[in-house]
């Protein structure tokens, strides 16, 4: 067999075919001897040296190349003599055939994992997982033959998407249907974001291009036409415009509100309800059923396949990589056995923020978006675009708060269906029937959106549902602000800081945190903060005080005038000084903090942000976010913010601040790292809630105290199932909620 692609442009296509044929033959070797390392044949490690995974293997390989004369791989797998003399194809007289058999992907997938290869792991999925794996045959027939039940009260509907899909796209045309080529525009324009309008006068300009009798659809509306069978719709409710109830079930004929006896509906002024004439809702709740939704993730095959991953294909070390590994996943499989039997039973997580779908950013306008995500999935999966699934769309403009409830009662009426009798499912990875059912496992929010879900107070004297009445608090008069500061209290009983009085709150601690509260024997924990949000408000906060942003800084005037009626740091009390030596007015003069910037340290910083540069796909460009003119940052997302306090934050603060200060910072930052990773040690928790809370602590002692477009959107997500769910199908379609990387497909 000639390899002499193996020592040639790495860069070709036969290059990158056969280092893929390389990693598969290493594969299978390695799982037949039960190895869960891998011999590297790189110039560097020359068969000597072992990596850890197919991804490291390819790396090597792909950046270093081959070492020499490595034509016959005897060890990854084939049999023969390695000769070191022989430097060309050519001039080899023994020759390895072909391993007979590259035994196929999904096969793999099917047998017993061995138990020393995680073929599980991110770093060999790239290569091991079918989704990867191109077929060359389109399972449309499949896809209709999965429809026919479901259009079994609607054959004419049916029968034209039959039709459709055997109608050439034209009249001797062998490559496109009518089906797939509506399938491929619609494929395109929801990838690209096109609207509506560009959409039909694109078909209508293909249409005058091809030949005559073509079969293109002449607008939006009839291509989406074709489709309506693939689409599983939505509901429109009406709700009060005070949110006090939903116009469904027993109040659906109702035209006011019984309880505040607002009007369903807009009506101008001076004009009275008509009975018989139709009028515009007042405000309206979008649902879209979650049933046909999940049960439809189990009609596709590499779907239904990845849903038993929980039970199936995780690491079980006792580490935590996922929410499988959580205490609380064992505590629902132990009080419920038969829900654990069947791994295809789903665990939801639902969370809900609000947003304003409005380009003017001005606009007070809020609409709050449900949004579940399934824990059954790989970690890789479970957040993409594809698999998070949106139930309700609550339209504004002022956020439903504690009334949240009210709009969740259609979710709420599935979810307990799904718990208490269930629904049935075809999962087509086992080719079977089964009883589907599911359960809220967790929310996952932001934490006013916490206290709204909730139903908890979690502003003023007692914000904190963990510790309820044990919380203490101080107002601050200037800053009109409740603060909590008995970070004291969690400590070691004999801890240092206990004793300090003037660094703290002046007097000594004495008391001991109580336990904190836990959810139900169920849900010990119910409610989830997302990590993000407050990574975002802690890098504001942080950045802000450093930098002394205006409206973003947590010390000022108002901060030291309450230090100074606390009787505490009277180093850092404002002094008043005169305006002038004439003495027209005045002004108050805060003393520098020891974190405290001057401009050059200011500068430095800016300066050191500025000069970072990081591989593609990191971060965003670091660069646009810093002014070095105005000394601060702008534009920072909630990634940019993540990436700066886990990374760069305690890289640029190393010369321009005290080290104790540097200490704090970075052992703040470093929690924020260690709780994001992805494998998480449970033994090492408990220290990392200690060494937090006296972090906490640090701060308080160098620190401050802290302080018709819906429509639309359920419209775009309902067609955007629809592309997805054929792109499982039709090999050209790329799912749209699974984005590809830009080397995706090079190697």
């Amino acid at each position: 067999m000639d390899r002499s692609w193996m020592y040639g442009n790495r860069s070709s296509m036969d290059f990158r075919k056969g280092v893929e044929d390389f990693c598969r033959s290493a594969f299978n070797y390695a799982k037949r001897m039960g190895d869960d390392e891998f011999f590297c044949p790189c110039v560097d490690c020359s068969n000597v040296e072992t990596v850890p995974s197919i991804k490291v293997l390819r790396e090597h390989v792909v950046c270093r190349g081959f070492r020499q004369d490595y034509h016959i791989w005897i060890w990854h797998g084939e049999e023969g003599v390695y000769r070191e003399d022989s430097s060309i194809n050519d001039q080899m007289t023994e020759q390895h055939e072909e391993i007979e058999h590259h035994v196929d992907i999904e096969h793999h997938l099917k047998e017993e994992p061995n138990p020393n290869i995680d073929v599980s792991d991110e770093d060999t999925r790239v290569t091991i997982d079918d989704e990867n794996v191109d077929d060359d045959d389109d399972r449309l027939n499949e896809m209709l033959n999965g429809l026919e039940d479901e259009m079994s009260n609607r054959p004419d509907v049916f029968e034209s998407l039959m039709q459709a899909s055997e109608t050439p796209l034209y009249p001797g045309c062998i490559k496109y249907t009518k089906l797939y080529a509506v399938l491929t525009f619609f494929n395109i324009k929801a990838k690209h974001g096109w609207s509506d309008k560009s959409f039909t006068e694109l078909l209508e300009a293909l249409q005058d291009m091809f030949p005559e009798g073509n079969q293109i659809p002449k607008s939006n509306y009839y291509a989406k036409k074709l489709l309506c069978p693939l689409d599983l719709g939505y509901e429109k409710i009406d709700a009060c415009p005070n949110d006090c109830l939903l116009y469904r079930n027993e109040y659906s004929h109702l035209h006011e509100c019984p309880r505040c006896s607002k009007s369903r509906y807009k009506l101008a002024d001076g004009i009275e309800f008509e009975l018989g004439k139709k009028y515009p809702s007042a405000k309206v709740l979008w649902y879209l059923p979650i049933i046909p939704r999940l049960i439809r993730l189990f009609s596709i095959k590499s779907d239904a396949k990845h849903l038993r991953w929980h039970a199936e294909g995780r690491k079980k070390d006792g580490k935590h990589r996922h929410p499988a590994d959580s205490p609380q996943w064992e505590i629902v499989d132990d009080k419920y056995p038969e829900f654990k039997n069947e791994v295809r039973n789903l665990r939801l997580g639902l969370s809900t923020d609000g947003m304003n779908p409005f380009v003017s950013l001005s606009s007070l306008h809020s609409t709050w978006p449900v949004l579940l995500v399934i824990y059954n999935l790989p970690p890789w999966l479970t957040m993409k675009r594809k698999y998070i699934m949106l139930s309700l769309l609550i339209s504004g403009p002022k956020q439903p708060g504690n009334d949240i409830d009210i709009y969740l009662a259609p979710l709420i009426d599935d979810l307990k269906k799904l718990w208490y009798e269930g629904v049935t499912a075809f999962d087509a990875h086992a080719n079977e029937n089964f009883m589907l059912r599911a359960m809220l496992f967790c929310t996952i929010n932001d934490y006013p959106a916490y206290g709204n879900l909730s139903g908890y107070k979690v502003k003023g004297k007692k914000a904190c549902p963990i510790c309820d009445d044990d919380l203490k608090s101080t107002y601050l008069t200037h800053s009109g602000k409740y603060v909590y500061l008995d970070n004291r209290r969690s400590l070691k009983r004999f801890h240092p800081y206990r004793k300090k009085k003037l660094p703290f709150t002046g007097k000594v601690e004495e008391e001991v945190a109580r336990k904190p509260l836990s959810g139900k024997e169920d849900l010990p924990v119910r409610h989830c903060l997302d990590v993000m949000h407050i990574e975002k408000n802690v890098c504001d906060a942080l950045l802000g005080t450093l930098l002394n942003l205006p409206g973003k800084t947590k010390d000022g005037l108002k901060v030291r005038k309450d230090m100074e009626d606390m009787k505490i740091r009277s180093k850092l009390w404002p002094v008043e000084k005169d305006k002038s030596r004439k003495g027209k007015g005045s002004f108050f003069y805060l003393p520098p903090a020891c974190y405290t910037l001057s401009k050059v340290e200011k500068k430095l910083f800016c300066e050191c942000l500025y000069g970072i540069k990081v591989p593609t796909g990191f971060s965003s460009n670091i660069k646009r976010l810093v002014s070095r003119n105005d000394l601060k940052l702008i534009g920072m997302k909630s990634h940019d913010c993540h990436v700066m306090i886990q990374v760069f934050l305690p890289i640029t603060i190393r010369r321009i601040l005290p080290k104790y200060v540097r200490c704090a910072i970075t052992k703040l930052c470093s929690f924020f790292n260690t709780i994001c990773n992805k494998v998480v040690d449970p033994e090492t928790l408990d220290a990392l809630q200690v060494d937090v809370i006296e972090t906490l602590c640090q701060f308080e002692i160098y620190g401050k105290e802290s302080s018709p477009t819906q429509a639309s959107i359920v419209q775009g997500i309902v067609s955007e199932e629809v592309y997805e769910y054929c792109s499982e199908f039709v090999n050209k379609l790329r799912a749209i909620g699974l984005p590809r990387t830009r080397d995706d497909g090079r190697f």
